[in-house]
């Protein structure tokens, strides 16, 4: 069974920097891998697979025209692509609404991955090494239990993640004899059978001040290519983050910090 954990790390500003021309790059690769294909099939109506393009990576690296330090990396961005097109064409067989694979901005191209791990990462104690990077701090809030398989490196909201996808048995739950109904709700988050009832903590209700103040300084800022927009756009997504992890903290946790009532 495969299980991700998602750690929060702290970049310097050279590191960050680092970081961020990784996935420019990466981001320029996914593009003009998708270039290619479109140029081939106007062309001569050729199809163009992963296998076509991976063999072209080592000349392009050895060109120095490509800049992702990981080769593996540069593999999974075209793998990437070619899950694209494929569940491109899955739609159209389907006879559903299927959008033709466009072409990604840098600014949300947010996700490199690691396919091994040992290779171009790895986990040090409290620091995780990545090829090209350096050695970044880490915060492990829990241990990563299990082998892991696979490592990305995420920008959210202008910070940034490490997420370890890692290979393990699943955790049985202790046997009970006791059993209870639980009913969804509006009002009240959860009804149980016994009586009583789950509060809704209404997260999003709470947080809406914020989410005006900070939606009308990113519509103030009529000039999108301004950095002034952009940062006031981070402002904005962090404030959503903030309410999409409470929602989770909420939902995962187990039901002794929730507020029981009689119902």
């Amino acid at each position: 069974m495969r299980i991700s954990f998602r750690y929060r790390i702290y970049p310097n500003r050279e590191q960050a920097e680092a970081l961020t021309f990784q996935l420019r790059e990466a981001c320029d690769l996914y593009n003009a891998a998708l270039e290619e294909r479109m140029g081939a099939w106007k062309l001569c109506r050729k199809s163009i697979s992963y296998y076509d393009q991976a063999k072209q990576l080592k000349a392009m690296r050895a060109q120095n025209l490509i800049g992702v330090a990981n080769f593996s990396c540069c593999q999974d961005v075209l793998r990437r692509l070619d899950k694209t097109f494929a569940a491109f064409f899955a739609r159209i067989q389907r006879g559903e609404k299927a959008g033709f694979p466009r072409f990604k901005p840098s600014r949300r191209y947010d996700t490199l991955t690691f396919p091994s791990y040992h290779d171009g990462c790895k986990l040090i104690d409290r620091t995780v090494r990545i090829q090209g990077v350096g050695v970044i701090k880490i915060k492990l809030h829990r241990p990563v239990a299990g082998t892991i398989k696979t490592v990305s490196i995420q920008r959210k909201a202008g910070r940034w993640f490490v997420i370890f996808s890692v290979e393990g048995a699943a955790q049985p739950l202790p046997i009970s004899n006791q059993t209870i109904g639980i009913d969804l709700g509006l009002t009240t988050f959860a009804a149980l059978s016994d009586g009583s009832a789950i509060d809704n903590p209404r997260l999003y209700r709470e947080a809406q001040r914020r989410l005006r103040v900070a939606q009308r300084r990113v519509a103030r800022r009529t000039n999108k290519r301004s950095h002034r927009r952009r940062k006031a756009v981070t402002i904005l997504a962090r404030q959503h983050t903030h309410v999409q992890n409470q929602r989770h903290d909420f939902t995962t946790k187990s039901p002794e910090p929730w507020s029981i009532t009689t119902a």
